[in-house]
């Protein structure tokens, strides 16, 4: 089938070719008129001999090989007298073997539905026996979808590629490959809107999906690439309810953006495997198909959890004092197994069922929650961000958050509390209270003109939100041994917080230095062996936080919650330092400054526990394997959490 009408388009261009026999190249103008002029020794005849033969590379260096080719000297049509090397007219040169335009056609009979795509390149031909003269033709490359009526098979031909039959599980990869956008220009958008219109008459309950106030409406703010994102998710969603009907439950109770962010981040089965189950109500399908995201999630909140891990180095000697009293062998290799511990089989967040510490993996098979959370959400990325909250709470927990707070404020809330060292509910519900007041005094100072009584808080504002005034408190709260249930506890408000704070900063500042950091320092100065350089000449440097100011300014510096720790230090449970990478050849990207943290107790000694750069920016694969190397010269245990783990 021909998609495209050439002769509509190449009216609007000229082209480039090189004619390598006769070292010419030639200008066909959009004029009719051909301009040949001979290549000097010092020009350019072809893109190959700039970039080489890659393929991939031609589009994305059209641009510099026209600029390259053109530098030297002006070329001037011989019938127009149009300059091809002008700024504006080698934005309409296109050079060989280059698509310059795209577009869609539909076709239909009573057994089909076809949508195709074309893209089209010019090509030249040299004339047979007329020497110096030639042709220019066009070649179309082109892909469609098919749907078969009757039957409700659809299939799916590439470029180049036999036509394959696809399934449930071959629709988001299908259509996204039918709507790449692999030419800046792009025709007959009106074809792929009829393409929709005709789909949706053998969409199952079509007129109960809002998919013209929810989806199509979208485009209207999406000029720049014709919509094509939004025309995308129509057509995933009609091909996914066609290849299993009960889908469309999902898209009627929670919206088409829901079921296509679900299928989007969950692994689909074909629809066979889906019929077999015989999963109709919402829910079921729902909890059937998140169950793998489900497992996923389940390894991230347990990634932490060292008592999953065995030891990846366990010292000796529950090292406390200084190297020089316990000197450690050298190791001239370094050789690491990864273990994972087979006894145990609890997850991190289930330690007693009667106790409803609930494990992240069931979930999917509690229908009390699942109905209820799903209930709740207004689309797949919430319940995202709540099962986040699962590596504090458990369900009962949640489930009253959810009955208690707005959605919006817990999803936005999370993302501020997950790397905190840990939120009890009573603390929960004290600093959620504190951020909600702060995105209320935000909203208002931000949009004076609204009325304090009906105004919607506006919950972006929870993202600026900062714990120093908090941790600060608390920090100096555990240093002056103050009681938080006088006073603290009782806050609910930012402005009450910040008064707190700087009355608490006038007492705190009278405090002797000796009073305020004897405690603290005596115990991190047990671990100085940590910052020696004398057994250690690697590129990384360490340096002990060893008073509550340096801790405190460390959460400032670095935008993360160090000092949320600071009663684990004060306890003598936890070591908080600075790490530099010092290295010669680090990548320009990589990070060079870190915070890292030890657990220790006088039975195991020192452990590594966790290590974050900027805002909770994760170290690279290159410092992790040298900060491995560094923990086992010091005699100091660590598991593969996490923070240890690379990518290989």
């Amino acid at each position: 089938m021909k998609v495209l009408n050439i002769e509509e388009t190449k009216g609007r261009y000229s082209f480039l070719f090189g004619d390598e026999k006769n070292n010419t190249d030639v200008y066909f103008c959009n004029c009719g008129t051909i301009t040949k002029t001979i290549k000097s020794e010092n020009s350019f005849l072809t893109k190959g001999d700039i970039f080489g033969d890659d393929e991939k590379n031609e589009d994305e260096y059209n641009d510099v090989f026209k600029a390259i080719k053109l530098s030297e000297n002006d070329v001037i049509c011989n019938g127009c007298g149009k300059n091809f090397a002008s700024i504006e007219s080698q934005k309409k040169l296109i050079v060989n073997n280059s698509f310059f335009t795209s577009g869609y056609n539909i076709l239909e009979d009573t057994d089909n539905l076809f949508l195709y795509y074309s893209k089209i390149k010019p090509n030249i031909k040299p004339r047979e026996n007329k020497n110096g003269e030639y042709d220019l033709l066009f070649d179309e490359s082109q892909k469609y979808l098919r749907y078969e009526i009757k039957s409700n098979r659809v299939f799916f031909k590439d470029f180049c590629v036999d036509e394959t039959e696809f399934d449930l599980d071959g629709v988001i990869k299908t259509v996204d490959a039918i709507f790449s956008e692999e030419v800046n220009e792009i025709q007959n958008i009106y074809y792929i809107h009829v393409y929709i219109n005709k789909l949706a008459k053998h969409v199952i309950d079509v007129k109960n999906i809002n998919v013209v106030d929810e989806l199509l409406s979208e485009i209207r703010s999406n000029h720049g690439n014709a919509g094509l994102g939004v025309i995308k998710k129509i057509v995933f969603i009609f091909l996914a309810i066609i290849k299993y009907t009960n889908l469309s439950t999902i898209a009627m109770t929670k919206g088409c953006n829901f079921l296509y962010e679900l299928m989007k981040e969950c692994e689909i089965p074909d629809s066979k495997s889906l019929k077999e189950l015989s999963l109709t109500s919402p829910i079921s399908i729902f909890n059937f198909l998140i169950k793998n995201y489900i497992r996923i999630i389940n390894e991230d909140v347990n990634a932490d959890n060292r008592e999953l891990h065995q030891f990846l180095f366990k010292s000796s000697k529950a090292k406390t004092t200084d190297f020089e009293q316990e000197k450690v062998a050298s190791y001239k290799e370094l050789k690491i197994n990864f273990i994972q511990n087979k006894k145990y089989r609890e997850g991190k967040l289930i330690k007693n069922i009667n106790k409803n510490k609930f494990h992240v993996l069931q979930i999917s098979s509690d229908a009390e929650v699942s109905k209820f959370i799903y209930k709740k959400i207004n689309n797949f990325s919430d319940y995202k961000q709540l099962l986040k909250y699962f590596k504090f709470y458990n369900k009962q927990q949640i489930i009253y958050l959810l009955q208690k707070y707005e959605i919006d404020l817990l999803v936005n809330v999370i993302d501020l509390i997950y790397f905190r060292d840990s939120v009890g509910m009573k603390e929960f519900e004290r600093i959620i209270s504190i951020i909600k007041d702060y995105a209320f005094q935000e909203t208002i100072k931000n949009r004076p003109t609204l009325n304090i009584e009906s105004v919607t808080i506006d919950y972006y504002y929870i993202k600026k939100f900062d714990f120093i005034y908090y941790d600060d408190s608390v920090m100096m709260m555990e240093v002056l041994k103050f009681d938080p249930k006088r006073h603290f506890n009782k806050i609910k408000t930012y402005h009450q917080l910040v008064d707190y704070h700087d009355n608490l900063v006038k007492y705190f500042n009278v405090v002797s230095d000796k009073e305020k950091n004897e405690k603290f320092k005596s115990f991190v100065e047990r671990f100085v062996f940590l910052e020696s350089r004398e057994d250690y000449d690697g590129p990384i440097e360490i340096k002990l936080i060893k008073t509550p100011s340096m801790l405190i300014n460390e959460g400032i510096q670095m935008k993360h919650s160090a000092s949320s720790y600071s009663k684990k230090v004060i306890t003598e449970s936890y070591v908080i330092a600075q790490l530099f990478d010092k290295s010669d050849d680090k990548p320009k990207d990589d990070l060079d400054r870190f915070t890292i943290g030890f657990t220790f107790d006088s039975l195991n000694g020192l452990e590594f526990h966790q290590i974050k750069g900027f805002a909770n920016k994760p170290a690279s694969d290159r410092l992790k394997k040298m900060l491995m190397e560094y923990l086992t010269i010091k005699d100091v245990s660590f598991r593969q959490v996490r923070d240890l783990r690379t990518k290989g």
